[in-house]
């Protein structure tokens, strides 16, 4: 029916949000590729096809899922400049290119002035500034776009690397505790809370922190390569080697997981 239909997409749209979250790139495409085919023009669905693309970094498939977006009227005319602008700011290398820096900062303000109040705009702004080196300015673009309603984990992730690196410690932690059940989905979040709990000397509580990372993405190396960087560095050697040859396990030509073992039989 109509209605269990609509239930599985409403469903659909929440796994894919935890599977962004988590890195998961090819959960992301299997579930959007269902929802794309069966929600045909559908704005939320072609700005997650479009936000899964620059993830992967494929510009083909994020010229095709704007100039769809471009197509839906008002709202989707937003969202393709905004992956447009996106898109182009990710595929600059050179950090000190500040014209082109300058004219992309122009069209995200552009956004600002058209849509006051639409979080997307602000946190492009903050993305674009971080990037320039203005990391006062793009923290306060991603709070205001969090005060408006921003709530993916990759513009907390953005805001809180830039909080730790201005030592911004009681910001960093009221972040955190807002983040806590979303924490162990991604891997960034985990290394920033982490880090600032080793800097508290808090090790048992940074150790359960990863080992929920674990818990909850068994199959991602990353949580495993973490952990067992934090039991080496707390002189658990037998669960850290346990952590590496596991992450060496899921992703044998990664060669963070053959240094980190490397590290252990030094260390040992």
């Amino acid at each position: 029916s109509q209605a269990d239909q609509a239930e599985q997409s409403k469903l659909r749209l929440a796994l894919i949000d935890v599977a962004f979250a988590s890195g998961d790139k090819a959960l992301v495409e299997r579930l959007l590729a269902k929802e794309a085919r069966d929600r045909k023009g559908d704005v939320n669905v072609l700005r997650n096809c479009c936000e899964a693309a620059i993830q992967r970094g494929d510009t083909q498939a994020v010229a095709k899922w704007t100039e769809e977006l471009s197509k839906q009227g008002t709202v989707g005319s937003w969202w393709a400049k905004y992956f447009q602008t996106l898109q182009a700011v990710t595929a600059i290398k050179d950090s000190d290119n500040a014209k082109l820096f300058g004219s992309l900062l122009e069209e995200a303000d552009k956004l600002v002035v058209i849509r006051p109040h639409w979080p997307m705009s602000h946190s492009l702004r903050g993305t674009i500034l971080a990037r320039r080196g203005q990391v006062d300015e793009a923290v306060n673009a991603f709070e205001q776009a969090i005060q408006l309603g921003e709530r993916r984990l990759a513009v907390y992730e953005q805001l809180l690397a830039l909080l730790d690196r201005s030592k911004r410690t009681a910001d960093v932690e009221r972040y955190l505790s807002q983040l806590e059940s979303f924490m162990p989905y991604s891997q960034r979040l985990t290394e920033i809370a982490t880090n600032f709990e080793m800097g508290r000397a808090q090790a048992e509580q940074a150790i359960e922190l990863a080992r929920a990372a674990v818990e909850k993405r068994p199959t991602d190396p990353n949580s495993h390569l973490w952990l067992g960087r934090l039991m080496l560095l707390n002189n658990k050697f037998e669960d850290a080697e346990s952590e590496f040859k596991k992450a060496l396990e899921l992703a044998p030509g990664d060669v963070r997981g053959w240094n980190g073992l490397f590290t252990f039989y030094l260390r040992t």
